[in-house]
């Protein structure tokens, strides 16, 4: 009996210092415990909100006309001015240097002294040498079309010494003279100029016995165009000069130009 006394009163002390001890811990954590209830009151609120409101969706008005359309501006055309240009220019083949080969004379250069020798009649009248032309001291208003020089071999034009005959040479150095004198020639010059249809423009110059083009000459219809063709025949390059004897020459040439004015 004793004993069981004394176990019924360890549990009931044993079962007392546990409730103590659980007292004790819910006065130690009030704060805590206070806190989770608040973060689990504000929890409810906000899901009781949300379950009351009902869902708005944010409208975002949208001009799609500026968002997916790009206006295209008309095309601006743009118009030149008729005017009076040159169309073409055509270059005919420049009048080639004549070779000199086989010069013969026709009479007997001693029987011609012969008879120039002879004793004549005194006279203040001029001695007129039938065999000379009578030249007439005006101008003409014709523009020289022919220049020859009587040379052995032509000049040579820079690209054309690979050919061996001087016909081949001859002919190279024209068409590239051609070519050359197309693409520097302003052929808007001829604006403005009270001009039309087929103009020519006739140039000479010289090649000297050093390869250089001097002594250029031109006449066409306005100054403006003999200024253009002065111009573009001075760029033209230096070349290998004729040749006389073995000996450098100078050579003539003639160059006429011709284009069409359309109005």
């Amino acid at each position: 009996m004793e004993n069981s006394k004394e176990s019924t009163a360890v549990r009931q002390n044993s079962v007392y210092k546990s409730s103590r001890k659980h007292e004790a811990n819910l006065r130690r954590n009030p704060t805590l415990h206070f806190q989770i209830g608040l973060i689990l009151a504000l929890l409810a609120s906000i899901f009781f909100i949300e379950m009351r409101t009902p869902e708005k969706k944010l409208a975002i008005a949208v001009e799609r006309e500026n968002v997916d359309q790009i206006f295209t501006l008309d095309q601006v055309k743009v118009e030149q001015p008729k005017r009076e240009v040159v169309r073409k220019v055509q270059l005919p083949k420049i009048e080639e240097p004549k070779i000199l080969e086989n010069v013969q004379t026709k009479e007997d250069d001693s029987k011609f002294l012969e008879d120039d020798l002879k004793p004549t009649d005194a006279t203040d009248d001029p001695i007129v040498d039938p065999r000379i032309p009578d030249y007439d001291d005006t101008v003409d208003d014709e523009p020289i079309a022919k220049i020859f020089s009587l040379v052995e071999t032509a000049p040579l034009y820079p690209g054309c010494e690979g050919l061996s005959s001087n016909d081949e040479r001859k002919d190279c150095m024209s068409a590239k003279i051609s070519k050359f004198v197309s693409k520097k020639f302003r052929a808007e010059r001829g604006e403005g100029l009270g001009l039309s249809g087929v103009n020519r423009i006739f140039v000479t110059f010289k090649i000297d016995a050093s390869g250089k083009v001097v002594d250029v000459n031109a006449k066409a219809p306005h100054p403006k165009l003999e200024e253009e063709a002065l111009r573009v025949t001075k760029l033209l390059p230096d070349m290998t000069a004729g040749k006389q004897a073995g000996e450098n020459v100078a050579v003539l040439f003639s160059l006429p130009i011709s284009f069409q004015i359309e109005d």
